[in-house]
């Protein structure tokens, strides 16, 4: 008889403790994650939990949202080839590519009906429609979103999303008064920018607003607004970005003057040129905005009127970006954000 083999005892398989597998799913996408939540019940209870919806959020990526005609897409930007279709229900509350949008923030994102929603999860909430969302931002000591709204019969206020409360701004009716407002806002360590002329001078400003403290303060432009076209701000690699264009080119090729502030103080303003671009003949340059900067390639990736570039710093030329499902939208709309749980 043949010698049978050895048997060995067994180990048992270590479990997974709760931290463990919480670490482990929020590595994984919003879309692996919705579909787990099928798995069992403790799973479901795990990824709707407020703790893991934060972990997902530290370690989720930025990305791109680029909304076209049909649908809605989520772009790699590291890779700049892997692309999320998210579908074409949430549509309908996004902005077409020739209006504007708020942007986003922790995964929502403000539509151009004022709808905040999060396209990942397709959750969603009508705003009142007699108001305008001027910026929104996250206020971590209480764990909500903060909208800036100027009603027209009450002023500025400041709307909490999830505990629903309204309250005027200190600022509202010195705001009001004093300034008119342009559509765009940045929103970086915890406040938010916009830009602004003002009613005696006709002069423009960054108009600032701390969403914990509440105090505000303006900034002036590192250049005379009043002899050219300026976009912004906007948010790029941490600093406060807006983009100068001489209006008095009548003829192409133009010439567009990008600037940044990584800090600021109330007194004390620090512009700093990160580079400029000079456009092909050909082109319509509606604005340049920056969106992301590759150090390894030296590139940035632009929003040139609604395409995207690629500019390399070493040449000064830029291309259009190279991604298959662009090829069929002649404009799209294009904003940065992260794919996320966060509800509302």
């Amino acid at each position: 008889m043949a010698n049978l083999p050895h048997r060995t005892k067994s180990r048992p398989v270590p479990s997974l403790t709760q931290e463990m597998t919480m670490e482990i799913l929020s590595h994984l996408s919003v879309k692996d994650l919705l579909r787990y939540r099928s798995v069992c019940k403790a799973w479901r209870t795990l990824i709707d939990s407020p703790s893991f919806i934060r972990m997902q959020l530290k370690c989720s990526k930025l990305g791109l949202f680029i909304n076209g005609q049909q649908n809605l897409y989520w772009l790699d930007l590291d890779t700049l080839d892997s692309v999320d279709r998210l579908g074409e229900s949430i549509v309908s509350l996004m902005p077409p590519p020739d209006t504007g949008y708020m942007g986003c923030c922790n995964g929502l994102i403000i539509a151009t009906d004022d709808t905040i929603c999060n396209p990942s999860t397709r959750n969603y909430m009508k705003l009142s429609p007699l108001s305008m969302v001027i910026g929104f931002g996250y206020d971590p000591l209480i764990d909500d979103y903060k909208l800036v709204i100027e009603a027209p019969l009450c002023g500025t206020q400041l709307h909490c999303v999830k505990a629903k409360t309204w309250k005027k701004l200190s600022c509202s009716d010195a705001f009001s008064k004093n300034y008119g407002y342009h559509s765009g806002h940045a929103f970086v360590e915890n406040r938010l920018y916009w830009m602004v002329w003002s009613k005696a001078s006709c002069t423009r400003f960054i108009f600032s607003l701390d969403l914990q403290t509440e105090k505000h303060s303006t900034l002036a432009f590192p250049f005379d607004t009043k002899t050219t076209c300026v976009f912004g701000p906007v948010e790029f690699e941490g600093c406060i970005c807006v983009v100068r264009c001489d209006t008095k080119a009548t003829n192409l090729p133009w010439s567009f003057e990008i600037w940044g502030m990584r800090d600021h103080k109330e007194c004390d303003c620090s512009w700093t040129m990160l580079f400029s671009l000079v456009a092909h003949d050909s082109d319509s340059f509606y604005y340049v905005l920056p969106l992301k900067y590759y150090k390894t390639t030296n590139q940035i990736l632009l929003k040139i009127g609604y395409k995207l570039f690629l500019y390399d710093l070493k040449t000064n030329t830029y291309e259009p970006l190279n991604v298959p499902f662009l090829a069929k939208y002649e404009r799209v709309g294009a904003f940065l954000g992260v794919q996320s749980l966060v509800g509302f």
